[in-house]
């Protein structure tokens, strides 16, 4: 496993594909470092898997987290991680 692949493609979708800015977010969160994937992103990783693996099984439901703050106010994930603004 080289990176968090579901959370790559999410941020790729969000900041389009040819953007480095997915890699800086994974970069800041812990979960690589440089181009290796941290302990910590092998085991969102391994989360991510085993939950998708219930939903599609029927086993668990969807887990919703409450709409933070931060989202109300309309900022973006990486806003709220370096506060700054990409574009």
């Amino acid at each position: 496993m080289t990176m968090p692949k579901f959370l790559e493609k999410k941020l790729k979708k969000q900041y389009g594909k040819d953007s480095s800015i997915p890699y800086k977010i994974m970069n800041a969160r812990g979960l690589m470092r440089g181009s290796k994937t941290t302990e910590k992103g092998r085991k969102a990783e391994e989360k991510h898997e085993l939950h998708s693996s219930a939903r599609i099984s029927g086993l668990g439901g969807e887990v919703r987290r409450p709409a933070t703050r931060s989202r109300r106010q309309g900022k973006s994930f990486a806003e709220n991680l370096t506060g700054k603004r990409y574009k």
